[in-house]
């Protein structure tokens, strides 16, 4: 079985923990960021625009959802927000593969969380 993994940030540094026991992670690789020795997210422009996603994800989630509603809820609620928006594409997944090699993926979501348009991959990039 998968741990699940959550991520907090403090004083501006991202810090990964695994969900279950509530310990911290320390010099792992995780969802593609690198995590030092000490605890905190590897600063790099890679990673910062990976943790940035997940934060827009996270305050678009706390916005259209309450707090007391089950995981589920929040994910179809999370899914009628998105559906809502226009067919957009502005690029192929070639061309991002190329010109985004490791952080495509977080290209893909910000079409949907800064834009509000996309298409199929922007969509379940930023699903996911």
């Amino acid at each position: 079985m998968k741990k699940r993994i959550y991520y907090r940030i403090f004083c501006a540094i991202a810090v990964f923990m695994v969900l279950k026991s509530g310990r911290m992670i320390y010099h792992k690789k995780v969802d593609n960021i690198n995590i030092t020795k000490e605890g905190p997210a590897r600063e790099s422009r890679q990673n910062v625009a990976r943790i940035k996603a997940y934060i827009e994800a996270q305050n678009i989630v706390q916005a259209v959802s309450k707090p007391s509603d089950s995981r589920s809820k929040k994910l179809y609620k999370a899914y009628l927000w998105m559906e809502k928006f226009p067919y957009r594409q502005y690029r192929t997944m070639r061309e991002a593969r190329k010109k985004y090699p490791n952080d495509w993926d977080v290209v893909f979501a910000n079409d949907i969380f800064e834009k509000q348009k996309g298409f199929y991959a922007s969509e379940s990039c930023a699903f996911a």
